[in-house]
């Protein structure tokens, strides 16, 4: 519709990786929390033992560094749309 950015404007913006990087370490979390959480609740059906609560504790950690993740996400990407980050400067 014409209000798209040329590729080139996405690889010099310093919003747009640290975005990016934001993601990435984000999915990456999630690697590991999402089948932690199956394995738990498969476990708790089949009367296996209780999780341990150190465990516990790491799955809230991480569920924590997920959410400001996300919210750095949002920070960039307000950036990005009112013209940070860009090689130029501030608009």
């Amino acid at each position: 519709a014409g209000t798209e950015k040329a590729p080139g404007y996405y690889w010099v913006n310093v919003a747009f990786h640290a975005k990016m990087g934001c993601l990435v370490a984000l999915l990456l979390l999630e690697l590991w929390v999402a089948p932690t959480l199956v394995r738990w609740r498969l476990g708790a059906r089949a009367g296996a033992r209780p999780v341990a609560p150190r465990m516990a504790r790491r799955i809230a950690r991480a569920s924590d560094v997920q959410l400001a993740l996300l919210a750095a996400m949002l920070v960039a990407a307000v950036l990005m749309a009112r013209g940070y980050g860009a090689a130029g400067g501030a608009p």
